[in-house]
């Protein structure tokens, strides 16, 4: 709602964003909770590994115990940052699995070809780094569902530094610019059939260089730049590994009546209606 009107919570502070506050204080305070336990643990836990004490990631570190130890940050930041990775791990990253197993589940021809990627490559070992460096066709289904679902309305903005001309356009300095990322991500200029479901098109080899780079610019979930998204990496991986462990036990389905499901944007891309799964086991 924030996004489409008049930002009237930037003069008074409306019902909309008294919600927002209320629940970001909430995800805040949870964050704040995990970061006093694990220092009063540390604290209590004097026999720690001298690996561990160092800083360096022991059998039973953390990311949250690293940033503690580390001693270099305040502990204001490590609950942002703690944050930032509790918001985008669950809410994004849940959202983003939604979109594409429903993608998936209207193309089994595809979730056949990604299982059997899996199956040859990992079976039903753990995940490993190593392994994970062997699924071209799981990365390529990644990009294609940020293609087709992007995560947010506007893509990324920017704000101009200085006066420039884009194709004749004057900007003026202090503009905010957005990418429209949305919009280029469904452009036939730049993707042949853009409203299929093709992973094919990402792997390697499909276009040529240039091309590929073109592509690569009009899907930009996490950002560009050194503004980037923080969590990437960590959201990344949550991705791969939870696809490759359900598609290890299922095979995934839709039913028919959420073949017709539309993206409708709040903050990010949500259905228009619920979307119903079957998990078949394999």
């Amino acid at each position: 709602q924030s996004i489409y009107t008049v930002p009237t919570y930037k003069l008074w502070r409306t019902k909309l964003y008294t919600e927002f506050e209320t629940a970001a204080d909430n995800v805040y305070r949870i964050s704040e909770k995990y970061v006093d336990e694990a220092r009063t643990e540390l604290e209590n836990q004097r026999n720690l590994t001298e690996g561990s004490q160092s800083g360096k990631f022991g059998e039973e570190q953390t990311i949250l115990r690293f940033l503690i130890q580390n001693g270099r940050m305040p502990n204001e930041f490590i609950v942002n940052f703690m944050t930032a990775l509790l918001f985008g791990g669950v809410e994004q990253v849940s959202q983003f699995l939604m979109w594409m197993f429903w993608l998936l589940g209207q193309s089994p021809d595809k979730q056949e070809k990604l299982h059997n990627e899996i199956k040859t490559n990992i079976g039903d070992s753990p995940v490993t780094v190593d392994t994970l460096g062997h699924l071209p066709y799981l990365k390529a289904c990644v990009k294609e569902t940020f293609r087709r679902i992007p995560p947010i309305a506007t893509g990324i903005a920017r704000k101009i530094l200085e006066d420039t001309e884009i194709e004749g356009y004057q900007i003026p300095k202090g503009t905010f610019v957005f990418f429209g990322n949305n919009t280029l991500s469904m452009s036939e200029e730049y993707f042949e059939n853009p409203e299929d479901f093709l992973p094919e098109r990402w792997l390697q080899g499909a276009h040529d260089p240039p091309t590929q780079r073109l592509m690569g610019l009009c899907v930009l979930p996490f950002g560009l730049g050194k503004r980037n998204c923080l969590g990437r990496r960590f959201a990344e991986q949550e991705i791969h590994l939870a696809a490759i462990k359900i598609l290890q036990k299922f095979h995934v389905e839709i039913t028919d009546d959420c073949r017709e499901v539309r993206p409708a944007y709040t903050t990010f891309a949500v259905p228009d209606r619920p979307i119903k799964f079957i998990f078949n086991r394999r």
